[in-house]
């Protein structure tokens, strides 16, 4: 070492590495890059320092580095194939691992990236047994599965991950079409995405998908997919590096959201935004023509609710929407409104349904409800509207609506 001080000869060995390297601190910031580092991705040292390491990354490639972050910060390192962005807007694909810093104390204090592009060694290797052996143990570092695809799907590689994460064996997926996987409604949009992204010149913005991958025991797991052009020996494009991350808990809890907030929590009916969906697309569905809609309001349910309690009121509203979920067709839509109103929606009801089904409705409200050790008899009166396909949702509600006062109205029930 001589009569260097330590940091400049450490200093002097890092700057001497042809692998780049950075150094960011705990929020993100870049506070050094060696000269081959900078020299990689097209920008002066003085440049990088000082910003977001998210410079360095289109936002979608950015979340690999958040996840090798992430296991760096529980294990010491982490290490993964990244996709970079140069200040030119190009890309490279790069060995990276991210390596914890700490202080004497063992506090951490930043992180430590180094960087290897690898992009002319995937695309100058011709032997695909030998690059899949080289990259095989970077591979099995990502928790996201990496997929080789052709124009039509055809899988050239998958990883052994595959056999975890969807139970599938990968070397049998080798030479199968990578589509017949995906789920029927998101198949079609998933080879189009992968077709566009093969025509697209280098450095265009990736744009993720979500879709549906069935496992071999034929569930369907969510799935974000990212696909990337792989350039061959002359430069032409001819496979997608296909990075495909779970989504499959937040889409399920996703999914309960929006059920929650479509469904009536006492009978678990549609509630009103349900019902108001469902009328609009139905309004809007040729197919689903003519509709006729039933408002049905109970009678004299209040008497209910005074005499016996609102716990005795909500167990006969349950049972008021099991009724009329056993009157209505397979393919319409029984929704609770709020109180003692309830909705039916019929599609394709020919012109005599309404009336026929408003009679079956009335006798299977006035059936006896056995509660708190005693019978209760109630009646619905029952409004029928057929909606105009150029109606609105509310609108054909309100003349339902309109149609159930005046069906009380002549039957000499008073309201409510």
């Amino acid at each position: 070492m001589g009569d260097l001080p330590r940091l400049a000869y450490l200093s002097r060995i890092v700057e001497q590495i042809h692998e780049g390297v950075g150094v960011a601190d705990m929020t993100g910031q870049i506070t050094y890059v060696n000269a081959a580092g900078a020299a990689m991705l097209g920008y002066t040292a003085e440049e990088l320092v000082g910003q977001d390491a998210s410079l360095l990354h289109h936002p979608d490639a950015y979340r690999s580095v958040v996840q090798l972050r992430d296991q760096a910060s529980r294990r010491g390192s982490a290490s993964g194939l990244v996709e970079h962005r140069r200040k030119d807007g190009t890309t490279f694909v790069a060995e990276t691992t991210i390596s914890q810093l700490c202080d004497d104390a063992g506090t951490p204090i930043g992180l430590v990236r180094t960087v290897r592009d690898v992009t002319a060694e995937l695309t100058l290797l011709g032997d695909r047994q030998a690059a899949e052996q080289r990259l095989q143990a970077i591979l099995l570092t990502m928790r996201d599965l990496v997929l080789m695809i052709g124009p039509t799907g055809e899988a050239s590689y998958a990883p052994p991950s595959f056999s975890g994460a969807l139970g599938y064996d990968p070397t049998a997926l080798v030479g199968t079409n990578i589509f017949a996987l995906v789920h029927p409604d998101d198949r079609q949009r998933a080879a189009a995405r992968a077709a566009e992204r093969l025509g697209e010149p280098p450095g265009v913005p990736v744009q993720p998908i979500e879709l549906r991958l069935r496992t071999a025991a034929g569930d369907h797991l969510w799935y974000e997919a990212v696909a990337n052009p792989m350039p061959s020996a002359d430069g032409t494009v001819a496979e997608l590096l296909v990075s495909l991350r779970t989504i499959h808990d937040r889409k399920q809890r996703e999914d309960h959201l929006t059920w929650l907030a479509r469904t009536d929590p006492l009978t678990g009916l549609a509630n009103r935004l349900g019902l108001l969906e469902h009328l609009e697309e139905l309004l809007h569905d040729e197919l689903a023509q003519p509709l006729a809609v039933l408002f049905v309001d109970l009678d004299g349910f209040k008497d209910v609710n005074d005499g016996f309690g609102h716990q005795t009121g909500d167990l006969v509203l349950v049972e008021v929407g099991r009724r009329l979920g056993s009157c209505v067709r397979q393919h319409d839509l029984v929704a609770r409104l709020g109180g003692d109103e309830f909705v039916l929606l019929l599609r394709s009801a020919p012109a005599d349904l309404p009336t026929t089904m408003a009679e079956r409705v009335a006798v299977a409200v006035s059936r006896p409800f056995a509660v708190a050790g005693a019978e209760l008899i109630l009646s619905a009166s029952v409004g029928v509207a057929r909606p105009e396909p150029a109606a609105s949702p509310e609108e054909v509600l309100l003349d339902a609506d309109r149609a159930m006062y005046r069906a009380k109205l002549r039957r000499g029930v008073d309201h409510p």
